[in-house]
């Protein structure tokens, strides 16, 4: 049971951000169909386009911010040198923890820190591949539900019972 479950995952969670997406772009392709009389497939397909080239104008404006950010990092690391040897001679002052034993705390927690990020840069990598994989499918899900909406809506009517068929058509139209 816990592996259908776990499988279901795989699927579930792609198809609920297809639909989201799908009903964001919904009104866009229904515009180039009425509007510039494109087909359902194209109409699908172009309104999927330009939501990735948003997307992906969207994620060139947040790296270039993240690139002026880490232009101010010397600045920073300057700036945190500065406040830990005032940290350092508070706490030789305060505790009377001698500086040889402040030093050789942040070396381990310095090597345990490098030791590490051969690791957390491995997790990185297939954490953005995997990121890579599922954005994929939830635009291949969108195509096809916003290209077989006529089905998915006939698919909703006939799960309700006849007689609510005109007040789902209601709701979804």
């Amino acid at each position: 049971v816990l592996a259908k479950i776990l499988l279901s995952d795989l699927i579930l969670i792609p198809l609920f951000f297809a639909i989201q997406v799908s009903l964001l772009l919904y009104p866009l392709s229904r515009w180039f169909e009425i509007k510039w009389k494109l087909g359902r497939g194209t109409a699908s397909f172009l309104s999927i386009f330009l939501f990735v080239i948003a997307l992906g104008i969207f994620l060139y404006i947040l790296s270039y911010q993240i690139l002026l950010f880490s232009q101010d990092i010397p600045a920073l690391q300057q700036r945190v040198s500065s406040m830990l040897v005032e940290f350092q001679n508070w706490l030789t002052t305060k505790y009377k923890i001698d500086g040889s034993v402040q030093v050789e705390y942040m070396n381990q927690a310095a090597d345990n820190i490098v030791s590490g990020a051969a690791g957390y840069v491995g997790q990185l990598f297939l954490q953005i591949s995997e990121i890579i994989f599922w954005v994929v499918i939830v635009f291949i899900f969108s195509y096809f539900i916003l290209h077989h909406r006529k089905l998915l809506v006939n698919f909703m009517i006939g799960v309700f019972p006849t007689e609510s068929s005109e007040k789902v058509r209601g709701i979804i139209n």
